[in-house]
């Protein structure tokens, strides 16, 4: 992760209105390249393990059943403490 929880405070009140809106919101720079560079290799080795076709939707869309068990660098990150701490953060009232 770049950066600090602390720097992006701030900055979650600004992306619950996006949250709220589009029902995600992108943080730039939250994740390190080399971090984002070593999930795109995993992500790529599973699915070359399974097969592209596989993965692929008949509408050009892909997609992995289990990913969180299949690909345990994406539990690695949906669980570090910056991306939890975020979550935590962001919903709103009704959450």
């Amino acid at each position: 992760m770049t950066g600090d929880l602390a720097t992006y405070r701030k900055e979650v009140i600004d992306y619950r209105t996006e949250v709220n809106v589009n029902g995600f919101a992108v943080i730039p720079d939250f994740i390190d390249s080399d971090s984002l560079a070593g999930l795109i290799g995993s992500l790529a080795l599973t699915m070359s393990q399974v097969g592209e076709e596989s993965c692929a939707t008949k509408r050009g869309a892909y997609a992995i059943r289990n990913l969180l068990q299949a690909v345990p660098s994406v539990t690695d990150l949906a669980t570090c403490p910056e991306i939890l701490g975020l979550a935590r953060q962001t919903p709103g009232a009704n959450c």
